[in-house]
């Protein structure tokens, strides 16, 4: 199957199907570092977020609730 038969199948689920079958897609790719260098600002930026969630872990939101409220449409 090409991969624009595969798009049209995926075409043709419902929108709930389509956004699960996205994220499990989505899920299924393994990257590396490598496969996306970073500037050094990229970086700096990406360790200053790290140390904000280290200093307030509530404020982030846990990834199974979010994609349940995504999949059932309340984002």
């Amino acid at each position: 199957m090409t991969k624009d038969q595969l798009f049209a199948t995926a075409k043709a689920l419902s929108k709930e199907d389509q956004l699960e079958l996205a994220m499990e897609l989505w899920d299924a790719v393994e990257l590396s570092e490598s496969d996306f260098p970073l500037s050094p600002e990229q970086r700096a930026d990406l360790d200053q977020r790290i140390v904000e969630d280290d200093a307030d872990p509530q404020s982030a939101e846990d990834w199974d609730v979010l994609r349940k409220k995504i999949l059932d449409g309340e984002f």
